[in-house]
Formats: structure tokens, C-alpha cells, sequence
């Protein structure tokens, strides 16, 4: 896949860590459990949901008004562990190969969801693509930082 946008890319981050809330621009812890100012109650499956919203996030800095333009999700496996304990995720039957990456699944509502093993291990990235091109061409792409994620 040819990128049109290559110097323009967008970060954001998100803590592995339940209640580990953090500035989705700078990756700043915004609580610490000295002084806690938001509270986290739920189960980690729950936790891992708010990293869809984070996707979410990602996808709403693109203008995907027209209909020929598609989202792809491409993440390394160990982000892609995160997405598949998400109600919203469905898998493939079988992987479809891409060009470095294999299709794995969708997130219900949002985009395809590729697998790349050559990805840092905490990466997944959100690209805007142009559908009328037999390509693939990326016109944009947000990338999403793992934070707390333990190293395999």
C-alpha cells in the first residue's frame, strides 16, 4: 500500500493497565493511585472496550462523508490480543494475506482488521483508505501506542 500522507501522522495513547487512565495526546498519566481522581470499576475485559472507543477516537479525525473511502485497522499480534476479547471484534475463518500483513477479522462498525508481525509490539495503526484505487492508497493513518504493555 502507497502512502499519500506520509510526514502527518497523528499519535495517541491508551494504558493496557485497568483505572491506568492517560492523555490520549502525550500519554501522560492523568491519575496515579496516590490521589486518585477517577476511579475504574469494571472487569479488564471491560477495560479492554475503551481501547475500541480509542479506535473510535482515531477514526473521528477522518472525513469518511463520501462512501468510496474504507478504514483498515492494522495492529502486531499482541495488540491484536487486546482486540479480540472486544464484543464488537469478529474473526475470519481463515487469514487473508495482504501485502505484509494477513486480515483477521472486523470490528463491527468501524473497519477490517489486519495483523502485521513486523509492527512494534505495542503499535496498532488506523489508516483512511481510497477505496477507488485498486491499491488500497493510504490517504491517512493515526497511530494508537500501547502504554503498560509487558514486553513477550
Amino acid at each position: 500500500m502507497e502512502t499519500k500522507n506520509k510526514d502527518n501522522v497523528k499519535t495517541l495513547y491508551w494504558s493496557m493497565s485497568p483505572g491506568n487512565f492517560v492523555n490520549i495526546d502525550t500519554g501522560a498519566i492523568t491519575s496515579n493511585h496516590a490521589k486518585q481522581k477517577f476511579i475504574f470499576e469494571g472487569t479488564v475485559r471491560m477495560w479492554f472496550e475503551t481501547f475500541i472507543e480509542m479506535i473510535e477516537t482515531a477514526v473521528g479525525f477522518y472525513d469518511i462523508s463520501k462512501n468510496q473511502r474504507g478504514i483498515e485497522i492494522s495492529c502486531s499480534p499482541e495488540v491484536l490480543n487486546i482486540i479480540e476479547h472486544c464484543m464488537s471484534y469478529r474473526s475470519y475463518d481463515k487469514k487473508i494475506a495482504l501485502n505484509n500483513a494477513d486480515l483477521v477479522g472486523v470490528i463491527a462498525g468501524i473497519g477490517k482488521v489486519s495483523v502485521n508481525n513486523t509492527m512494534p509490539y505495542n503499535q496498532c495503526n488506523v489508516y483512511l483508505l481510497d477505496a477507488d484505487d485498486k491499491n488500497a492508497t493510504i490517504i491517512d493513518r493515526v497511530q494508537i501506542k500501547v502504554l503498560d504493555m509487558p514486553v513477550v
